[in-house]
């Protein structure tokens, strides 16, 4: 079903985030809320070229919600050959309580992540993007023999999707609500 609609931030409750990082390529960070069985997803922002500590102080400055716990791709403890800290580190220095999402194969997590979205509303003005990329999230078909490519297309739209399975994967709690097997469809 459609769950694009208007979630607000819900000061009483906790926020958690997810990110895909990246430097070059796009980084999206989406901001969500837990409610019972829903997932709200109440604000997403991208940023491209853009330090840790750059992005940190614009989401302070900006009035983003507060972000209780920030879930991180497993490749956040990977070290800084200059300055010999993970990325994890960076967020944990800035004050950010950060979890790293488990490691699953990449059909797992998008699995995972449909589930998920059958219990899930995204805010259209503040996270509406997330919604347009998930729906135009694809993998290329193979003309050559005639079957459908096992990995999704690397674009815009993939590291929106990455940051959803993030959250998806790396939360605690979603996870233990909707499990990872038997999963289908996208739910957008």
């Amino acid at each position: 079903g459609k769950r694009l609609t208007t979630v607000k931030h819900d000061r009483s409750l906790p926020v958690v985030a997810a990110l895909d990082l990246g430097h070059s390529d796009l980084m999206p960070v989406l901001w969500a809320q837990e409610v019972g069985s829903e997932l709200r997803v109440i604000r997403g922002h991208a940023y491209q070229y853009t330090s840790i500590p750059d992005m940190v102080e614009h989401w302070r400055n900006e009035g983003f919600p507060h972000i209780d716990r920030l879930i991180l791709p497993h490749d956040a403890q990977v070290r800084d050959l200059t300055s010999g800290s993970t990325r994890q580190q960076t967020f944990e220095d800035l004050g950010l309580e950060t979890t790293i999402a488990p490691k699953l194969s990449l059909l797992e997590g998008i699995e995972q992540t449909r589930k998920v979205l059958e219990h899930t509303w995204i805010d259209r003005e503040e996270a509406g993007t997330l919604f347009e990329a998930l729906a135009m999230y694809r993998s290329d078909f193979d003309e050559t023999t005639g079957v459908t490519k096992l990995n999704p297309v690397h674009d815009w739209t993939s590291h929106w999707a990455d940051a959803m399975r993030y959250l998806s994967i790396g939360d605690r709690s979603i996870g233990m609500l909707y499990g990872s097997r038997n999963l289908s469809g996208l739910g957008v």
